[in-house]
């Protein structure tokens, strides 16, 4: 029907999302064209704002095509269409922006590479022919670039390349999808490549120091590449020997390494994968999807040893497919730092790192302002698990209801830290940074800390922490709260760790929530009695809403034999379950793997150790108790990692068969302790008659249970649960089929980590719900 069959309409419409910078006004722009309506669109502090005029048909059109046909990397939370007089513009323009308030614009986070930008890469005689950074604005670099907002190229690393006529004018071009897409750039303006060796020799530039990179890894060679967020370390994932020379130079002994391939079909050749596990693997984000291996791996048997999962990620920028155009076989694909460290962005710091372990580097001269590591995600209990908040989902944008009137700052934890912030009508939360044990993390979080306030330019009136008196985020919260007089608050752990489920899922009112990991900093109980005072949390069961916390149960306290150390050696875990319930003596009879070949004289010490509180403290973590039950089993004697042994538990869990067995249970006491005497006396008795990987299922399949018995007690409350422990997929399948065939829901977090990477989103939601963020 034309405009002069139908009624002709004017509507002003409001937008509200991820709508800048990633070609929102571009495809706004055709989509009133090809309607024939008139009008205008805007960037302003909201969003974007939208006029046009024209038929009624056209104009419900068009509205309904704005999110149907939105461009891929942007996110619409909310439209508000009103309708106003007539203004008869006559065409649809582009307009500058409005006044920049930057409360509700977000940045994107870096995206793989879309289709038509690799279709141009590989296509000869195209400007973006074999060029290893063609990107536009439906994919490519965004967080990692950008110096200040607004989000334009003056403020980006691509302000130091002056673009060509031709990548100008699609610059200029609303009807090209490099319409201001800030990293456009060609072969004949933009960043190059250049290969050195590990001293620093320059020995090509360009197409040739591509094919050297080729030749060295074809050769067996280690070489360090640049992407987006960071370097890589790559190498042959086929040859054993420099795989083992990677390992080396990393100081990683048996943590599994990631594996870049080039096409699906090269991932489903070394692991089982799903619908939804092919979804995550090709999106936009190309995170590093943790699969099941395939029995016969075509892999050196050092890239994933022990465990059943494998970390595939599709290459995600135009230089990883250019570099595996010639290789037939995949790459390991792991950050380029020596264990503990940063991960390089720079040349020098590659050299200074790494430069004895690696024998070339593949560099380029675009800078890469943020760091930022590749995301890890799973699929758990049929849903998607994100592990670690990086490249392609971090800056994680959220939009809240109601604007804050003073903004907020989470700092997060010690272990996988992150910040997080609240500004306008956003919640922020920034990529992964690392476990801050050493002086150059902690120097490397106060530069992210900076950079995250410079660039959000958030001055916030209040700081947030966790209570742990020694963590480096508590301390530099303490410092900022004197320094600026900031009010400064502070969330317990376990608390904090299901406030980041609620705050995903909006919730506000009260949940029962089941916060199991590893460490936390307990809270005294109110009135001493439970003697828990300087206990270490982590197996709590809590009645929380946005203020507080109120324990209602949580695991029988035991002690960490030595503090930290057992967390290294779960034989001394083991050995602390065993005493709270058995004689010295009596456990010397039991014969047990983990203590074969330890002279007597080690048990002997250990038990002097074990009533020592001061060396010896208390804890209730769940984690731990996996730890114990792995040793138990005789699958782990030290830890290389955190969470080997919950893989290993998972490994030999994964094809166990289990019959119904009712003692195979934890107990639950009235006043609230979980028991687990019985079922570790269960184990004890059959692990001589049944499978290891049965013994190992049983301890998994008991905490579904024990979480379904109280959950029972709580029929009113909404189910929450959050922590490390959560990680395992075969809990959590067991947690889905058990609260499906209750009818009830669970809930989980699903876009942050379940771990401690998700803390801080915890801590802000305590601080904007409990009015920190109001005047």
């Amino acid at each position: 029907m034309s405009i002069t069959e139908d009624k002709v309409v004017r509507r002003k419409i409001r937008v509200w999302g991820i709508v800048q910078g990633v070609g929102f006004r571009p495809t706004v722009y055709r989509l009133a064209i090809e309607r024939q309506l008139s009008g205008f669109i805007l960037n302003n502090g909201q969003g974007v704002y939208i006029e046009i005029e024209g038929g009624l048909s056209a104009a419900d059109s068009f509205i309904t095509a704005l999110k149907t046909d939105a461009p891929p990397l942007s996110r619409i939370d909310r439209v508000s269409v009103d309708s106003m007089p007539l203004q008869n513009d006559g065409e649809f323009v582009i307009t500058s922006s409005d006044t920049v308030d930057l409360d509700s614009i977000s940045i994107s986070p870096d995206k793989g590479v879309c289709s038509h930008c690799m279709e141009e890469t590989f296509t000869a005689g195209n400007r973006h022919y074999q060029y290893p950074f063609t990107n536009c604005t439906h994919c490519g670099p965004r967080y990692s670039l950008v110096r200040q907002l607004p989000y334009d190229r003056p403020w980006t690393s691509m302000a130091d390349f002056a673009m060509c006529p031709a990548c100008a004018e699609a610059y200029g071009n609303p009807l090209d999808r490099r319409y201001h897409a800030q990293p456009v750039s060609c072969n004949y303006c933009g960043p190059e490549i250049r290969f050195t060796d590990s001293s620093g020799n320059l020995l090509a530039n360009r197409d040739k120091a591509l094919m050297h990179a080729v030749a060295a890894l074809k050769d067996g060679k280690i070489v360090a590449v640049k992407g987006i967020g960071g370097f890589h370390l790559m190498c042959d994932a086929t040859n054993e020997e420099v795989v083992a020379r990677l390992r080396a130079g990393k100081r990683r002994l048996r943590k599994p390494l990631a594996v870049m391939v080039n096409s699906l079909e090269m991932a489903a050749s070394l692991a089982v994968i799903d619908p939804l596990e092919q979804e995550i693997l090709e999106s936009p984000e190309r995170p590093i999807t943790l699969l099941q291996k395939r029995l016969e791996l075509a892999l050196a048997e050092s890239i994933a040893p022990g465990v059943p999962w494998l970390g595939v990620m599709l290459a995600y920028s135009p230089l990883h497919y250019l570099l595996m155009e010639s290789l037939k076989f995949p790459l390991v694909a792991t950050s380029a730092n020596v264990s503990g460290m940063p991960i390089a962005t720079r040349f020098s710091q590659v050299i200074e790192q790494l430069g004895q372990h690696i024998d070339y580097v593949l560099d380029h001269n675009r800078n890469i302002l943020h760091a930022c590591d590749d995301s890890v995600v799973q699929v758990a209990g049929g849903r998607r698990q994100v592990l670690r908040l990086g490249r392609g989902y971090a800056p994680l944008v959220m939009p809240l209801e109601q604007a804050v009137d003073k903004p907020l700052l989470a700092l997060g934890v010690q272990q996988k830290n992150s910040i997080a912030l609240a500004r306008g009508k956003q919640m922020v939360v920034g990529p992964y940074q690392g476990d801050l044990d050493s002086l150059e993390m902690e120097a490397s979080f106060s530069r992210h800390l900076n950079d995250i306030e410079q660039l959000f330019e958030i001055e916030p009136a209040t700081v947030i922490s966790d209570k742990h008196p020694h963590y480096i985020t508590t301390r530099m919260a303490q410092d900022l709260s004197k320094e600026r007089s900031l009010s400064h608050l502070q969330v317990q752990h376990h608390h904090a760790h299901i406030l980041a489920v609620m705050a995903e899922h909006r919730l506000t009112g009260e949940v029962l929530g089941f916060a199991f990991d590893g460490t936390g900093y307990g809270d005294p109980s109110p009135d001493g009695k439970d003697g828990n005072t300087g206990v270490i949390w982590g197996g709590e069961v809590l009645l929380v809403d946005i203020r507080q916390a109120k324990r209602c149960h949580y695991l029988k306290p035991f002690r960490l034999i030595g503090g930290e150390r057992a967390i290294k050696e779960p034989a001394r875990i083991l050995l602390g379950l065993l005493l709270e319930y058995y004689s010295l003596d009596e456990i010397k009879a039991l014969d047990l793997p983990a203590f074969k070949g330890k002279p007597a004289s080690w048990l002997n010490n250990l038990y002097k150790v074990w009533q020592s509180p001061g060396l010896s403290p208390l804890t209730t973590s769940m984690g731990r108790m996996i730890d114990g039950w792995a040793s138990l089993l005789g699958l782990v004697d030290t830890v290389d990692f955190e969470g080997e042994c919950g893989l290993r538990l998972e490994a030999a869990a994964i094809d166990a068969v289990i019959s119904s067995h009712p003692e195979a249970r934890f107990n639950l006491s009235s006043d609230g302790v979980i028991q687990w005497h019985r079922l570790l006396d269960w184990a004890i008795d059959q692990r001589t008659r049944k499978t290891t990987g049965h013994c190992a299922v049983i301890l998994l399949t008991a905490i579904a249970r024990m979480i379904g018995d109280i959950a029972h007690c709580y029929p009113n409350h909404s189910v929450v649960v959050s922590g490390g422990v959560f990680q395992n997929r075969i809990l959590m399948n067991n947690l889905a089929m058990l609260f499906q065939s209750k009818k009830r829901s669970l809930l989980t977090s699903e876009q942050l980590p379940p771990n401690d990477g998700g803390i801080s989103a915890g801590q802000l939601w305590h601080g904007l719900m409990s009015g920190a963020c109001q005047d």
